[in-house]
């Protein structure tokens, strides 16, 4: 699962550069810190999965406002 939330993150964020011209800066410290995170016990690595995911949304959302 966390495998596929940080490709799927990295995906997302690919799409707010090409439809923003950039990536929001929450985006980039949200999975700064889950690569971090994504290292460590169990506790840890759920927490990286949020992260990775809020990520995610950060990006989505720069895309949405962006085409509005």
């Amino acid at each position: 699962m966390i495998n596929t939330a940080e490709r799927k993150a990295r995906e997302y964020a690919r799409s707010a550069r090409v439809g923003t011209g950039a990536i929001p800066v929450q985006n980039l410290r949200a999975y700064a810190r889950a690569r971090v995170l994504r290292e460590g016990d169990l506790t840890d690595k759920l927490a990286a999965l949020e992260l990775f995911w809020r990520a995610s949304e950060y990006s989505q959302i720069a895309v949405k406002m962006a085409r509005n």
